[in-house]
């Protein structure tokens, strides 16, 4: 092989090799691409997820309210009943001792209540599968009128505070803040304005922060602060009046007994007995009221 064709061979296995490394480079240039569009579609796909799961938990955050309120009560005046059961109950996000959640179980406990007051409510939040607990409640007692009144925003998702569900006509609902105590969350008094044989009563909803105080000191300045609300809103009109809910606070604090000499407490009134296990719950009224029986 003479000079010319040496170099004419060398030149083509040169071209040779540079078409392959140029193909080599190609493939590889596809399979990056090809890698991309997986990393893309993988990032599209997860980002679509987490929008798909956010917008869920917006749609699953129900509504606060349901049912008649104000304007489209109507009240139809009758003697078959005149009377009407309330009561009161911290059903810690549904979980019962045992560390069930069961709203059923609840429910049935309560039914025959014409008015109930609830604390430690979940409203959309995960630990309790997304639901309105309050809602649902009023819907097993057969209630028209249901309220959760949040204390604790967990946006996006859920919220915590108390709620009521009513069969008797309410006319109007007002959510205070009560006073911060250092430390705690916020705890707000919900009061609503029903009706009962067309005649109006005034409910107060309370859940007092858990101090830890035998005393029950940190629960005093809600409770006061709940009084002077009490008075600013009812005293004028003369109306009875009954303010429920956990007060985290034993029967024998100073609060409690403090609260007493102003209302009755219904519980102690009625059922001694259940007073004296000491209790953090109570049902307070305001004259005039007749009390026929408790438990």
């Amino acid at each position: 092989m003479n000079t010319i064709e040496k170099a004419i061979d060398i030149s083509n296995k040169a071209s040779s090799l540079t078409l392959c490394s140029e193909e080599r480079r190609f493939s590889a240039s596809m399979l990056m691409c090809r890698w991309c569009e997986t990393a893309i579609r993988f990032r599209s796909e997860l980002k679509c997820r987490h929008i798909i799961l956010f917008l869920l938990a917006l749609v699953s955050c129900s509504p606060e309210s349901g049912g008649d309120i104000g304007g489209n009560v109507i009240c139809k005046q009758t003697e078959s009943k005149p009377y009407f059961t309330v009561a009161t109950y911290n059903i810690h996000g549904g979980t019962g001792r045992d560390g069930r959640r069961n709203l059923e179980r609840i429910a049935e406990t309560l039914r025959g209540a014409d008015f109930v007051g609830l604390q430690e409510v979940d409203n959309g939040r995960v630990r309790s599968g997304f639901e309105n607990q309050t809602r649902i409640l009023a819907a097993a007692l057969g209630h028209r009128y249901w309220q959760h009144f949040p204390a604790e925003d967990y946006w996006p998702i859920g919220t915590y505070g108390t709620a009521a569900s009513s069969s008797l006509p309410v006319v109007a609902s007002v959510l205070f803040d009560l006073p911060i105590v250092e430390g705690k969350p916020l705890r707000r008094l919900a009061w609503i304005k029903l009706l009962a044989d067309c005649r109006p009563i005034n409910v107060f909803l309370i859940h007092a922060t858990h101090g830890g105080d035998a005393n029950a000191s940190a629960q005093a300045v809600q409770v006061e602060a709940a009084w002077r609300v009490i008075g600013e809103k009812t005293d004028a009109a003369g109306e009875p009046v009954i303010l429920m809910g956990d007060f985290n606070a034993a029967s024998n604090s100073q609060i409690i007994r403090w609260l007493r000499e102003k209302m009755i407490d219904v519980v102690e009134s009625q059922a001694p007995q259940l007073s004296a296990s000491g209790p953090l719950d109570y049902i307070c009224a305001r004259r005039p009221f007749g009390l026929a029986g408790g438990h």
